[in-house]
């Protein structure tokens, strides 16, 4: 049986921050493969996990805002050479597991989308498995299709006249489990509001 990896800072901080923001002491991230250098969710309360629209497995939490319940996904992978962090990213679903947006942040190679962004996904498709087969998604259209790959950017600072791109590989630990917590209470908040706007 081959070793099973350390489990990196990063996902050990996002973890611990997780499970307050969502209240939920239950909540593992982990390797969902082992030995694969990507960590989802693969614990937590009424936790489950299904392939998304783009074929990917992907571990679910839920949470409740007002009266409505969302599912939230992590995926911290960890597969570039020397076990460097490749990408960030956290997907919103809707309750019938529709992602409906999503916030990463991806050292950038040679491109240079946004660093971090948002990508906006509108595609309807169904966890239905038929013969041991998940049924492939269905695109609203090939315009949705393509506009799901725009990067949004997160925090240019086009007004300082600077970069829209902070690198992840020079960016520190806690800066970066910061900014995913924060997402998450940004995400909370805008989605409380969307339900009820007397709560905010």
């Amino acid at each position: 049986m081959a070793n099973k990896n350390p489990k990196p800072q990063i996902v050990g901080f996002a973890e611990g921050r997780i499970q307050q923001l969502l209240r939920d002491s239950s909540i593992r991230i982990d390797e969902i493969f082992p030995n694969s250098r990507i960590y989802q969710f693969v614990n937590g309360k009424d936790y489950d996990n299904f392939y998304d629209s783009e074929e990917h497995l992907n571990g679910l939490i839920p949470f409740k805002v007002v009266d409505y319940i969302y599912w939230l996904s992590v995926l911290i992978d960890y597969t570039l050479p020397n076990s460097t962090l490749k990408q960030i990213n956290l997907g919103i679903y809707d309750t019938d597991k529709n992602k409906l947006f999503k916030a990463e942040w991806a050292s950038n190679s040679h491109l240079d989308h946004a660093q971090p962004h948002w990508h906006i996904n509108n595609r309807n498709y169904h966890n239905e498995e038929i013969n041991g087969t998940f049924l492939k998604p269905e695109l609203n259209s090939t315009f949705e299709m393509r506009l799901s790959r725009i990067h949004f950017p997160m925090c240019a600072s086009w007004q300082k006249d600077s970069s829209h791109v902070a690198h992840l590989s020079k960016t520190e630990n806690m800066v970066i489990v910061n900014w995913l917590e924060r997402v998450i209470k940004y995400i909370l908040t805008q989605l409380t509001w969307l339900e009820d706007k007397t709560m905010v």
